[in-house]
């Protein structure tokens, strides 16, 4: 299901900036450039990266202030995964899985043969894991190239 371009307080705010509130107290609000259909990733900084329908990935702090925005080539609808290092990554469907760096620069992206609007997976060893509309699994390493 799709929300609204306004993102409500994450009851995950709450313990990320330890604020001693009620369950459900609305913290913040963020009116992101159109529909948000990506859950919400939480970086150990507290950082709060989403996609919208507005062809951006969004960085907000823990406490609703908008850090970065990056401009995909389509629509994101998966939910970002974050890597040890910091980089996000994300898929979108221009049929690319993107790895942008903490700071909101592009790091590169990857043209999968098809949408993907499935989360990343990261293994332990950094190997980056996503299927494509394609009908494909890949394997990328931590700079992009295809493993398999």
């Amino acid at each position: 299901m799709q929300s609204q371009s306004l993102i409500a307080v994450l009851m995950l705010a709450l313990t990320l900036t330890g604020v001693s509130q009620s369950p459900g107290t609305k913290l913040w609000e963020f009116t992101a450039g159109g529909g948000i259909g990506s859950s919400p990733a939480i970086a150990p900084d507290g950082s709060i990266y989403f996609g919208s329908d507005a062809k951006k990935l969004y960085a907000l702090s823990p406490d609703g202030a908008k850090k970065w925005e990056f401009a995909a080539g389509a629509e994101i609808r998966s939910a970002p995964s974050i890597g040890s290092d910091g980089t996000v990554y994300f898929g979108a469907e221009d049929s690319k899985l993107y790895a942008v760096n903490a700071d909101g620069t592009a790091r590169w992206s990857f043209p999968a043969g098809g949408i993907v609007d499935t989360s990343p997976a990261l293994g332990t060893n950094g190997t980056i894991y996503f299927s494509s509309g394609g009908g494909k699994l890949y394997a990328l390493n931590t700079a992009g190239a295809k493993l398999w």
